[in-house]
């Protein structure tokens, strides 16, 4: 409804307070929220992973591995996996436009699209439904 909340939700390491895929930290988060009977809808980030740094403008080849964050779409998508929630969006900056960027957020899209499915028929790879 129109007066339904949305949390966008990023979660943090505990010891670092740097951002974090870890799934247990997204099921404990999302699983809390449920408990406290709040009516909201969870909007998970499907974000980190996607950080490709290269080197110097002069030689940008090897990448900047220390400064490089990536991730595959099932790895990235894994939380929200996890929590079943009721949205998820798949958003991020797009730093290039090449054919590499294309097929992550294709690949992304595909393991979100095969994640709704499962929710709305759980059943549906058993009975070898793509």
């Amino acid at each position: 409804s129109r007066d339904q909340k949305r949390l966008d939700l990023l979660a943090v390491d505990p010891e670092t307070g740097a951002p974090s895929r870890d799934v247990g930290l997204y099921r404990e988060v999302t699983e809390r929220i449920r408990a406290s009977d709040t009516d909201v809808v969870l909007n998970l980030t499907a974000g980190m992973g996607g950080d490709l740094i290269l080197g110097d403008p002069e030689n940008p080849l090897p990448l900047n591995e220390a400064a490089s964050d990536m991730a595959g779409a099932t790895e990235r998508m894994g939380r929200v996996a996890a929590s079943r929630d009721k949205l998820s969006a798949l958003t991020g900056r797009l730093r290039g436009d090449g054919p590499s960027t294309r097929g992550r957020l294709r690949g992304l899209s595909r393991v979100l699209v095969d994640l709704t499915r499962d929710a709305q028929d759980p059943d549906r790879r058993r009975r070898g439904r793509p």
